[in-house]
């Protein structure tokens, strides 16, 4: 009769070892996740706290000039709550009314839902519509562009931050010739011919961000003036410049209506709508011209949305 051989003394050790690791991991793991998903639950609450400061305290200057007609500015927000609260400050800032501000929330899980909440709340300018997963997108972005008003459309990505009369600028620009379908900006990332850098300044990020006592409306506008103030400074050495451009970049385009018409639907992958190489050459096959502006300076982190992925990180971050 043959006898299963006896596991060495050491294997026996080895098992015992390796199972009290295993039992130990799945408890920290537990534990790690338990506390992640607090710390998020705290997190978006205070970003709807944030957000309720913005729409109360932030508002355009009133030497802000305003744009002939009604401009409708889709924000497209892909997570990163961080660029976000620069930059929808920077809008309600740096615009005058008539304006309409709709935010298309692409699943974000970050807290940029609870922070569009928390500026609703307070009364500011703006319409959410969020896709609350990726395959809700493609409704999301036809709802968006159906609640569109006015003679242009601005897409922006939440990575950017505008200065003071930026519509006026693009609307003026676009204004001009009506076979300018799509009008873009200087900025801190995009195509060689529209990219400024390096810039005097730097916004920085921090983990405390989101702490209540740096979430009021001063805190803010001390990092939006920074770029205001080199805007406006660009602005005054070029003043009354454009150009015509092959393509546009930077998060930042202005659309005229006729020309958004002309491009016809979105394509099946909505976020393919905002890339601005693609939104660029179908837009000159409809007929029209693109123009730069060239006396108007829009930053740019260039991390999310249409920003052309083949460029490289410029400028500030």
């Amino acid at each position: 009769m043959l006898l299963a051989p006896k596991t060495p003394p050491v294997r026996l050790e080895q098992i015992t070892w390796w199972k009290s690791v295993y039992r130990s991991t799945r408890k920290n793991t537990a534990v790690t996740q338990l506390l992640r998903k607090k710390r998020q639950l705290a997190y978006r609450s205070k970003a709807k706290t944030v957000g309720q400061r913005v729409g109360v305290g932030i508002q355009a200057r009133s030497d802000v000039p305003a744009p002939p007609g009604l401009v409708s500015v889709v924000l497209l927000c892909c997570g990163q709550l961080e660029h976000l609260c620069l930059c929808l400050p920077s809008v309600l800032r740096g615009s005058r009314p008539p304006f309409a501000v709709l935010a298309l929330d692409a699943a974000s899980l970050d807290g940029t839902a609870e922070f569009l909440a928390g500026a609703q709340a307070a009364d500011a300018p703006l319409e959410v519509v969020r896709a609350p997963a990726d395959a809700d997108l493609p409704d999301a972005l036809r709802l968006v562009l159906a609640r569109v008003q006015g003679d242009f459309l601005v897409l922006l990505n939440s990575d950017t931050v505008v200065p003071e009369g930026w519509l006026v600028q693009l609307t003026a620009l676009a204004a001009m010739n009506p076979a300018i379908g799509m009008v873009g900006p200087m900025t801190t990332y995009g195509p060689a011919a529209q990219l400024v850098t390096p810039v005097p300044y730097r916004l920085g990020r921090t983990a405390d961000e989101l702490s209540p006592e740096q979430s009021g409306a001063a805190f803010w506008n001390k990092r939006i003036e920074a770029v205001n103030r080199f805007a406006a400074e660009w602005r005054e050495q070029h003043r009354g410049q454009w150009f015509e451009a092959e393509r546009l970049g930077g998060g930042c385009v202005l659309l005229r209506r006729e020309a958004l018409e002309a491009v016809g639907p979105p394509p099946a992958a909505p976020l393919a709508f905002f890339e601005a190489e693609a939104l660029s050459q179908r837009v000159r096959q409809a007929g029209f011209h693109l123009a730069c502006c060239r006396d108007l300076f829009v930053h740019s982190s260039g991390s999310r949305g249409f920003a052309p992925a083949s460029l490289p990180s410029e400028g500030s971050r």
